[in-house]
């Protein structure tokens, strides 16, 4: 469409959901805003997203009331806002008496003393330990198993490329007799 287009006589109004369905899908050149506040491509914007726009382009209002924001919007009833939790201010407290204590020097032991050593129990480990070590097992059989199947699958692949040579072979063998 140009822009010639736009101002034939046989055009929908501009500013309409019928405009934008003729074609007119300029934003800028739409004599609509002019007209009736809004472009072709507002009002289609419009009664996409607009139910009560929509409603009343459906009844075939007069549509240049439409563009205004007045269209009456369904009221949806907004529940209150959760209340604010409040928080009681804290209690007052009594001054805490701070009491001075003499002071303590820590005592080392005679240099002829033998120090003995703690002995510390060895605590059993827990369930999970065990656990992840079957796991880690399990897997490390698992995958020299693939690794075994592996094995087999490259046996059987040499074998099979062998057999494709051979019967290659045969079979230029054949064409040249």
């Amino acid at each position: 469409m140009s822009g010639h287009d736009l101002y034939a006589d046989d055009f929908p109004p501009h500013g309409t959901t019928s405009g934008y369905a003729a074609g007119c899908h300029s934003g800028g050149a739409c004599p609509g805003k002019l007209d009736r506040g809004q472009t072709c491509v507002q009002a289609n914007q419009r009664y996409a997203s607009d139910w009560g726009y929509r409603k009343a382009v459906d009844r075939g209002e007069e549509l240049t009331v439409l563009t205004a924001e007045s269209v009456p919007v369904d009221p949806v009833k907004k529940r209150d806002p959760k209340p604010v939790a409040r928080r009681k201010p804290p209690a007052p407290t009594a001054p805490v008496e701070v009491v001075e204590e003499p002071m303590v020097e820590a005592v080392e032991p005679a240099p002829e003393e033998q120090q003995v050593p703690e002995v510390v129990a060895e605590l059993p480990r827990p369930r999970g330990h065990r656990v992840l070590q079957e796991s880690l097992l399990t897997l490390t059989e698992s995958i020299e198993m693939q690794r075994g199947v592996l094995v087999v699958m490259e046996r059987a692949l040499r074998a099979t490329r062998q057999e494709v040579i051979q019967l290659r072979k045969e079979l230029e063998e054949q064409e040249q007799a």
